[in-house]
């Protein structure tokens, strides 16, 4: 088996960005920002870098260096920018960043995390969107709004005022045991910010590596 070395070889797990081919994303730690109190009540937390690998140029692009108690979430691209939140617990801060690899991060928006609910925090499309899921989609920014979410919903794209959910389905399970029959499978389900279903429809919605968001 051939494959390519790449320039800064560290054993970190890169994953490429939906709807490019260019910049992939990883980090040296992988704790979520829920779990961050819990270091804290122990002493503090490590920290965590972003790395952004530039597969065109072969080379890694570290926005920030490592600092205790700040770590990173998930990352997409848009406006040909890279945008991910920087939660900093000496501060307690989440902030909006939009990186250029290149060139110096900017602060988007920065919001307490007294705002916030940390579990599942995270940045959707399109525009970029601060959220945090479970029970309930909350919006924390552009503009602030809550929407329920049944158990198997997931919000993947806020568009205007209409959000696009992955909602998992199973079939042929009998009395909690699996059938013959069995079927797994996900749908797409559209709501407004109510909560109000729009449309439903079976269909898993991705965004692959041409731009294209597509119904698979």
């Amino acid at each position: 088996m051939e494959f390519i070395r790449c320039t800064n070889v560290e054993g970190i797990h890169y994953k490429l960005l939906p709807g490019q081919t260019r910049y992939a994303v990883g980090y040296t730690d992988h704790e979520d920002f829920y779990s961050i109190p819990d270091w804290l009540e122990k002493g503090g937390y490590q920290g965590s870098e972003i790395r952004v690998l530039d597969l065109e140029e072969d080379r890694v692009w570290i926005p920030f260096p490592k600092k205790r108690n700040v770590l990173y979430g998930n990352a997409l691209t848009e406006e040909g920018r890279i945008w991910f939140l920087r939660g900093d617990f000496n501060t307690d801060t989440v902030t909006l960043m939009a990186y250029r690899p290149g060139e110096e991060p900017e602060e988007i928006h920065a919001l307490s995390m007294r705002e916030v609910n940390l579990y599942n925090l995270q940045i959707l499309p399109s525009p970029v969107h601060i959220v945090s899921q479970s029970d309930v989609l909350a919006c924390y920014y552009p503009e602030p709004f809550r929407m329920p979410l049944e158990p198997n919903e997931t919000a993947v794209i806020i568009d205007g005022d209409t959000v696009w959910c992955s909602a998992w389905m199973e079939e042929g399970v009998l009395d909690g045991e699996i059938t013959d029959h069995y079927r797994y499978y996900e749908t797409t389900v559209r709501k407004d910010r109510s909560g109000k279903v729009l449309s439903r429809q079976t269909g898993d919605l991705h965004l692959f590596p041409d731009g294209i968001w597509r119904l698979t």
